[in-house]
């Protein structure tokens, strides 16, 4: 008698429990507009786990795809799943082989935090999510990611936070791989995201609600698709260098007013160069593949520093503002016209390989700072400057149409290469060549120089490995003084008209000249 009282009490009990869940079920299927029965079912195996059949939960449409849980804070899973599915899907949620689902399994089973009084369970949730994503398990540095002693994120590897909220996230040569999730966008109070150095794949989520968000660096990662996905106003350096992005870049650029460096070399961009906001100051395009012609508007840009574009197909003339900023390289395109005046910040001119023409500016010599100026293989006529710099480590005018006399002014003891081969120079070479202490390549080559080869002292261009001087009207003899550097220094290469029968330049092949023309 009483193992039938027991039965038919067990049964009874069953009957309850199976109604139970067929009335959740059927409230899932109706409060999920759109539900699908696999779904319902999916969410009954959270329910069935957490025995709360006799709790006011329910399920709400929280837009396309996401649901969220109202249900008291009695079961982990359950109240987990409510609180994670307001940025990722149930199904996501309950899969096992998802980096959410990874995530949130997790969650439940090994993290020890208090869930129904933790703050930031979304944050914790998207940087857990992260790390599955990006194969956590092989990062060089994982120190306390996952840890199961309650501990906070904000103490895990690479997390920086402020009020408990992540503020920089800083996983920069860490061995990352894999997708970033979307989810990553929950950290809304991140400012800094430095990724710098990994492989990284896949697009680039949007962006655009990290309201807080300054700085974003993923140079040299693998990522793919677009360039510039959706961004906030917020957003100050923008950083993608060395990636495989495609696409052109947005005219929806110059609505970033608060936009100071925009980095993106070596992608494989297409289309031409849009307007950017004043505040840019830091513009780097190096050879990303556009063309067209310089916007006229980044004349008027006001902050603009640095501008690089080497190694496109970029025509047409360039902004003459734009030569009194501080670094101008725009080498290696087909760009035509003048020079425009320079002023004293201009520290490097990298114009070579254009189609670049005019006198270069008497500005230059009030250009006290400069470093480097390479006008290489572009049309340019008339002399060079009296360049007085005492910064000067290169200047390169090869290939041109240039004319009158060396300036003396341009040997100063910074100066280690200086290339004028291949132009129409005229008059002898400046005795105070020897000052130049740094002095290492000298090509003088295929001009009208005449004279005599100065002398040196035995203290002087000592650093000098190349001197060629082919090609030229000198006559006399090289110096001794000069041939003794081929034993007492590391002179390598000195090229001279000295081969017969018409030997203009004395020249021992071997024990001093290396090459004769």
């Amino acid at each position: 008698m009483n193992l039938l009282r027991l039965f038919v009490i067990c049964f009874y009990s069953l009957f309850l429990c199976c109604n139970a869940l067929q009335l959740r079920r059927k409230r899932v299927l109706q409060n999920y507009d759109g539900g699908t029965e696999d779904l319902a079912d999916l969410l009954l195996e959270q329910y069935k786990k957490a025995k709360i059949f006799d709790k006011p939960d329910r399920l709400e449409r929280q837009g396309d795809g996401f649901m969220s849980m109202s249900t008291t804070c009695t079961d982990k899973a359950a109240y987990l799943l409510g609180v994670l599915s307001e940025v990722t899907t149930v199904s996501d949620l309950t899969s096992p082989t998802t980096s959410q689902g990874l995530a949130y399994t997790w969650m439940v089973q090994d993290d020890t935090v208090d869930v129904c009084t933790y703050s930031t369970l979304l944050q914790r949730y998207s940087l857990v999510t992260t790390y599955y994503a990006t194969n956590g398990t092989n990062w060089n540095d994982s120190t306390s990611w996952l840890s199961t002693d309650g501990s906070s994120e904000c103490e895990w590897n690479g997390v920086t936070c402020q009020d408990g909220s992540v503020t920089t996230l800083n996983l920069q040569a860490n061995n990352l791989s894999g997708t970033l999730p979307s989810e990553f966008t929950a950290l809304s109070s991140i400012i800094e995201i430095l990724f710098f150095s990994n492989g990284l794949s896949g697009t680039i989520p949007s962006l655009e609600d990290l309201t807080s968000l300054i700085t974003v660096d993923f140079e040299a990662n693998d990522f793919s698709g677009t360039i510039v996905p959706s961004l906030p106003t917020s957003i100050e350096n923008y950083q993608v260098s060395n990636n495989d992005l495609t696409g052109s870049l947005p005219t929806s650029l110059s609505t970033l007013t608060s936009l100071k460096n925009f980095w993106c070399i070596g992608n494989s961009l297409s289309g031409t160069i849009p307007d950017f906001p004043d505040s840019i100051e830091l513009l780097y395009l190096n050879e990303v593949g556009v063309q067209g012609t310089i916007p006229t508007t980044f004349g008027s840009l006001s902050n603009i520093q640095q501008f690089f574009a080497n190694g496109n197909t970029l025509s047409g003339t360039i902004p003459q503002e734009l030569f009194q900023i501080t670094q101008l390289r725009l080498h290696n395109n087909n760009l035509e016209g003048p020079m425009g005046d320079v002023t004293d910040v201009l520290t490097n001119l990298w114009l070579q390989n254009n189609t670049m023409t005019g006198t270069l500016p008497a500005s230059l010599t009030n250009a006290t700072n400069l470093e480097n100026v390479l006008l290489g293989n572009n049309q340019f006529s008339g002399s060079i400057p009296a360049i007085s710099s005492s910064s000067m480590a290169f200047f390169d005018a090869r290939s041109n149409l240039l004319t009158g006399t060396i300036p003396s002014s341009l040997f100063s003891d910074s100066l280690s290469f200086l290339y004028l081969q291949w132009n129409q120079l005229s008059g002898p070479i400046p005795s105070e060549y020897s000052s130049a202490d740094s002095l290492s390549d000298l090509y003088l080559s295929n001009n009208t120089l005449t004279g005599e080869i100065p002398g040196i002292s035995d203290d002087q261009l000592t650093e000098l490995t190349e001197f060629l001087v082919s090609g030229n009207s000198f006559t006399g003899s090289m110096p001794s003084s000069v041939c003794d550097l081929r034993t007492s220094g590391i002179l390598e290469d000195l090229h001279a008209d000295c081969a017969p029968p018409d030997i203009q330049l004395e020249c021992d092949l071997g024990d001093c000249c290396t090459r004769c023309f």
